[in-house]
């Protein structure tokens, strides 16, 4: 009986040595899950990448091994497998229903809010971390591009703390290096957009105090961040070139600096634009475009000029390269761009708001600001979450599960197609006698 009520006074002393922010962390968890997760099943039907993935992952699990993963569409280059071994077990678990991919998809999400929440509190402190969390779970925009079962949805707590490893380095904690190259390959699995990763590592060393240690780490680090790309590597010579290669040849609008400035107005645009959809819709506060230029203005304003701490002005810096570098490479791009493209953007634009916040704060009219703060924040979460409480309860994959199983009582033919998912769940009907329903 004595060891039990030891037992149980351990227990709770452990509880209460837990940090309750962990606990609000929950709260804010359960809301997140039910604005994306909640109905899935009738929110979003598989598209053309959905179903690619899926024939992908059907392969594999037949014994295929796939060196690259999804290409771009300008000059179709490959980006690392790795994203589609991720899936295999949730595929094979569910006996090839491409539910298993939603499944996947809700990890993905739940690692980023807690990457989000736990680099923001490392970073800043437990206010802005809670800060952090509710805008990350209730903006419209990425509730509705996080309920996507793709690829890109992990790049927000990839960056997340690629950026915390470049802070952990200013803290002279230099091994972090190590952390922070393997993760910008490791991003490759994921999107191409990775490819800026690398510059951006580069610069965000500029301004370290033992930069001959940092350069000796970053040269340690070459095998951590080039093994991620081995895959492609093999695969391009296998294929004498033309993936990689072909990219590159239609990347580039031309070496003349006319098209640099002709392209630069509309790449300026895009790359700012989760300043505007972090807000929320455009009918809130139309035109809400006004806050994808006012926000990074008053960012620069206030390190520029009321600034006086010289780490805040470095941490001013490596937060504007992840919007500098990709500026200036997609100023030479010859293909479309859209928003998704900048998804790895979020943790920043999240790290500058809170740093306007608390600058803000720090002037005169403290409670005055504090209030109209408050007052701008609460409206941001309605206007972005008032039409998400109400979740549907048909459509999506669940009525394109139920068309293809009328499909399979007619005796229809459905032939292959690579982005349709009637045509997968017949194969997989057909071969593996798998009714996927």
């Amino acid at each position: 009986m004595a060891k039990k009520i030891n037992r149980t006074d351990k227990l709770r002393k452990k509880l209460r040595q837990i940090d309750k922010s962990w606990y609000i962390f929950i709260l804010i968890l359960i809301v997140f899950l039910y604005l994306r997760f909640w109905n899935i099943i009738y929110t979003n039907s598989f598209g053309w990448d959905q179903a690619r993935e899926s024939w992908s992952v059907r392969d594999i699990l037949k014994g295929q091994f796939y060196l690259t993963g999804f290409t771009t569409g300008v000059g179709h280059l490959p980006i690392a497998p790795l994203f589609y071994y991720f899936l295999v077990p949730f595929y094979a678990f569910f006996h090839l229903d491409p539910v298993g991919a939603i499944y996947f998809n809700i990890i993905e999400n739940i690692i980023n809010l807690w990457c989000i929440f736990f680099v923001t509190k490392k970073i800043f402190n437990t206010k802005a971390a809670i800060f952090a969390a509710i805008l990350f779970s209730t903006c419209q925009y990425l509730i509705v591009i996080g309920q996507v079962a793709w690829n890109v949805t992990l790049l927000p707590g990839i960056s997340a703390f690629i950026f915390y490893s470049v802070y952990k380095i200013y803290e002279g904690k230099y091994k972090w290096i190590f952390a922070m190259w393997t993760l910008c390959g490791f991003a490759y699995n994921f999107h191409f957009t990775a490819l800026f990763y690398p510059l951006i590592g580069l610069l965000s060393l500029v301004f370290v105090k033992n930069r001959k240690l940092a350069l000796k780490y970053s040269l340690y680090s070459i095998p951590l961040y080039l093994v991620w790309f081995i895959p492609v590597i093999i695969f391009e010579l296998q294929n004498k070139g033309g993936g990689a290669s072909d990219f590159f040849k239609n990347y580039f609008l031309g070496n003349h600096p006319r098209y640099f400035l002709y392209h630069f107005p509309q790449t300026f645009i895009k790359s700012l634009v989760m300043f505007k959809v972090i807000i929320g819709p455009d009918r809130f506060f139309e035109p809400a475009t006004i806050f994808q230029f006012a926000i990074p203005l008053i960012f620069l304003f206030l390190v520029l000029f009321f600034e006086k701490d010289v780490k805040k002005k470095v941490f001013g810096y490596l937060l504007s390269l992840w919007f500098i570098i990709p500026l200036l490479g997609f100023s030479l791009y010859n293909g479309p761009l859209t928003e998704y493209y900048f998804l790895y953007q979020i943790p920043m634009v999240i790290f500058i708001l809170i740093y306007i916040q608390q600058k803000l704060l720090s002037f005169q009219f403290k409670r005055i600001i504090y209030i109209i703060l408050i007052i701008f924040w609460l409206t941001v979460v309605f206007e972005n979450t008032k039409n998400q409480w109400i979740k549907p309860t048909a459509g999506g994959l669940y009525a394109q599960k139920k068309d293809f199983a009328k499909k399979v009582k007619l005796y229809e033919q459905i032939p292959f197609s690579e982005g349709d998912i009637e045509s997968y769940m017949w194969a997989v009907y057909k071969e593996n006698h798998i009714l996927i329903k």
